[in-house]
């Protein structure tokens, strides 16, 4: 403090008094935030840090003020892009939807605009989300689509959450298991990567899925031989009998 002027020598201390500051203004009310966050010219990134803080503050104040000041900030034209988008980022890192935090999701799966940024950032790798979504048969509703992209982009947001949560991706696409070659794939496409991986009823889906044809990617034998013998097994079973006609002609017969 000099001539009665504060002045900060570091910057992450005084973005932090300027979220303080959001946050409180938040508390008052979602519009009150809106209007402190001012117009487009003042919405720096600057003012993203701030924000960024805010919203930190409001997810461990409490769920219910978080997502009325998320709700605000990505309902209003005021708001440019960049912020909304910081929103969406934070969004993800709810693990635990309490009542509020599911009226919002309802509320954005709604919005077509906002729609697919929520897809690819917020729920991407987040199984609460993805596990609400399945249980409120959101996810069903995108698969029977006839929009190609929302498919695809459901397909992939399921592959991200494979490992922790195999049997909301088993009991997702286990209706389009054979419906055509497309269908398969893209049900392959979204089990884990690695094999060894698999739980063990996604392990069977992915041998009914080779047997209907599925091309397995690159197979780490090494890997799989030490954490699950018994599947190396099943495969090296599963390759001689599909080539169990060709091994079985002599090698050195004439067709007659």
């Amino acid at each position: 403090k000099q001539s009665r002027q504060i002045s900060f020598r570091h910057q992450a201390l005084f973005d932090y008094q300027v979220g303080k500051r959001l946050f409180y203004a938040a508390l008052k009310s979602p519009e009150y935030l809106i209007n402190e966050l001012g117009n487009e010219s003042q919405q720096t990134l600057t003012k993203r840090e701030h924000l960024k803080y805010a919203l930190n503050m409001a997810l461990d104040y409490g769920q219910n003020e978080f997502c009325n000041v998320s709700l605000a900030v990505l309902n209003s034209d005021k708001i440019r892009f960049h912020l909304k988008y910081l929103v969406f980022n934070s969004l993800k890192e709810i693990t635990d939807l309490k009542s509020s935090a599911r009226s919002m999701v309802d509320t954005i799966v709604q919005d077509s605009g906002l729609l697919p940024i929520f897809m690819s950032t917020s729920c991407y790798s987040n199984h609460s989300i993805v596990s609400y979504l399945s249980n409120s048969r959101v996810i069903s509703t995108w698969l029977n689509s006839d929009n190609e992209t929302l498919i695809n982009k459901t397909v992939r947001l399921l592959n991200s959450v494979a490992e922790k949560t195999p049997d909301i991706v088993i009991k997702e696409f286990t209706p389009f298991v054979g419906i055509s070659e497309i269908w398969n794939n893209r049900v392959y496409n979204s089990l884990c990567w690695d094999m060894e991986n698999d739980s063990d009823s996604m392990f069977e889906l992915r041998k009914q899925l080779i047997n209907l044809g599925c091309k397995p990617q690159f197979i780490n034998w090494k890997v799989l031989a030490k954490k699950n013998p018994s599947r190396v097994l099943d495969l090296i079973e599963m390759l001689l009998n599909h080539y169990k006609d060709s091994l079985c002609v002599p090698r050195h017969s004439i067709d007659r």
